[in-house]
């Protein structure tokens, strides 16, 4: 079982416009009116960091709980999203409300997401940290592997998510971290065994912490991190070892805004190692299930025959030895 752990989830609620599409709609738009544009459906579903991953495995048949954060109305509606969707998942209660995202459809244009408009996901407090480490210490009895997600501005959340990984490999259970900053260095002597992060993701960190990139992966090597894997759409994967690099080149397809590609990809990389695959084989599948995942504009799951395909078309591997001077 892999454990997935969302500490900023969200309530998604996605509205479909009919926009129309003759030229009296153009002209009013253009001369600067307010027109009404009738709403013709609209839904909840659970969405935020961990949330896609969870889904991906699920929708794959892969053994998956999640340890999520929900507080309020909102949250039990989050709750009662991840129970439709038939996600495992174990609660810890938050005094804030769970934060809405509401995500703006165009029907004229296949359902393409238009707009969308985030909640600042709320602080975390002590009593929820000790809570979280709580529940999370006891879910690793059965995890064969753990997911975090970074990313999120809430205050405390770094510190947390250091903490977690640092529990996570004194019990031998392997970490992948999605993310990139302070997290990754909060926990010196535990790093999590695989990092995927964005291209900006891993520059903001160069940046924000002063060091050149060599040297931040190299004192992730030097305290037991495996790879550092980033990605950067459409661009080539590049995945950093202590030996060198590799660059894998994803499938060239049409990206619809499916949500949280990245995510996505973080988890199947994760199901892949935690089943002994080579590093490279696993990031490419991972790269797959991201592409398929760019595809699902209006939800829906994901299907292995769509992730075979796209594996196979994973093509050009570029070596760069890392140099004894690095």
């Amino acid at each position: 079982m892999l454990l997935v752990v969302s500490l900023a989830p969200t309530l998604v609620r996605s509205q479909f416009l009919d926009h129309g599409g003759d030229e009296t709609d153009t002209d009013d738009v253009h001369s600067g009116r307010r027109r009404r544009v009738p709403v013709v459906g609209a839904h909840f579903e659970a969405g935020g960091r961990g949330i896609v991953a969870a889904r991906a495995l699920k929708d794959l048949s892969a053994a998956v709980r999640l340890v999520c954060i929900r507080g309020g109305a909102t949250g039990q509606a989050l709750t009662e999203c991840l129970e439709a969707a038939r996600i495992p998942a174990t609660f810890v209660d938050s005094l804030q409300p769970t934060p809405i995202t509401y995500r703006v459809h165009a029907r004229e244009h296949g359902g393409a997401l238009v707009r969308e408009y985030v909640d600042e996901p709320p602080a975390l407090g002590g009593g929820e940290m000790r809570a979280v480490l709580d529940v999370f210490d006891d879910s690793l009895t059965k995890a064969g592997g753990v997911l975090l997600t970074g990313g999120c501005a809430a205050r405390g959340v770094d510190f947390l998510l250091a903490e977690l990984c640092r529990v996570a490999r004194e019990q031998s259970v392997p970490v992948l971290f999605l993310g990139a900053g302070e997290a990754l260095f909060e926990s010196r002597d535990a790093p999590p065994e695989w990092v995927l992060c964005g291209r900006a993701d891993l520059a903001r960190s160069v940046s924000d912490l002063g060091r050149s990139e060599t040297r931040l992966t190299t004192d992730l090597f030097a305290r037991g991190c495996r790879a550092v894997v980033v990605s950067d759409g459409p661009r080539p994967v590049r995945i950093i070892t202590s030996e060198g690099e590799l660059k894998l080149v994803p499938p060239e397809t049409r990206d619809r805004a499916g949500p949280s590609p990245r995510e996505a990809m973080a988890a199947m990389m994760l199901l892949r190692l935690t089943q002994a695959w080579d590093l490279q084989p696993a990031v490419a599948y991972g790269m797959a299930i991201g592409t398929a995942q760019t595809q699902k504009t209006l939800g829906g799951r994901l299907r292995m025959a769509d992730v075979e395909g796209f594996y196979r078309q994973i093509r050009g591997v570029v070596k760069n030895r890392r140099s004894r001077r690095d």
